[in-house]
């Protein structure tokens, strides 16, 4: 529930809504976080660790397809707000 801004130096670059993912490139990757997330509204989030994320992209290969999925549509917008 809710709604969730994600910054890029003080920059809004996504606003994230219910079903939405973030911060699932720290997961992968685990690097530094490269974006700020602020909720906007009252939101429920539900946290996962590393492990139980990685478990889950190696037992649903549904929710990795969606998850490459969320990735490219986010490298498309960023791309073309560089444009």
């Amino acid at each position: 529930d809710g709604s969730v801004a994600v910054s890029l130096q003080s920059t809004i670059v996504a606003r994230i809504g219910p079903g939405g993912l973030l911060g699932e490139m720290a997961l992968l990757d685990q690097s530094p976080r490269a974006a700020s997330a602020v909720a906007e509204t009252d939101s429920s989030l539900l946290p996962i660790n590393r492990g139980d994320f990685l478990s889950l992209v190696r037992s649903i290969p549904a929710f990795g397809v969606a998850l490459l999925r969320a990735l490219a549509q986010r490298l498309a917008q960023m791309n073309a707000r560089k444009s």
